[in-house]
């Protein structure tokens, strides 16, 4: 629904697939005084056009296309392998979802 007209009537999946955003990845740092340019430098070594959507406080969002999804598994490796030189206490992918459609 967009201003009472319904725009699109489907699956979730089909909705998400075909308007959804791809992929968000929150990272929260240690403190909100952790710089988030070391993050952001190397989750750019995997997706070069990466820009952060948000930060705010401790928490870092990323929005990532669905085409970059063969680089998780090995992005997610180096976060997790990095996390304290980054002072990254934890982090997390997950789809888009209705709301954001």
């Amino acid at each position: 629904m967009s201003g009472g007209e319904l725009k699109a009537f489907d699956t979730p999946f089909f909705l998400k697939k075909n308007f959804g955003s791809g992929y968000r990845l929150i990272c929260v740092k240690e403190n909100s005084n952790s710089t988030s340019e070391n993050v952001t430098n190397l989750i750019r070594k995997f997706i070069p056009d990466v820009e952060k959507a948000s930060e705010i406080g401790t928490e870092l969002t990323y929005l990532i296309n669905d085409q970059h999804v063969e680089v998780f598994k090995d992005m997610l490796e180096e976060l997790e392998k990095n996390s304290k030189e980054l002072e990254i206490e934890n982090f997390g992918i997950s789809p888009s979802n209705l709301e954001e459609v």
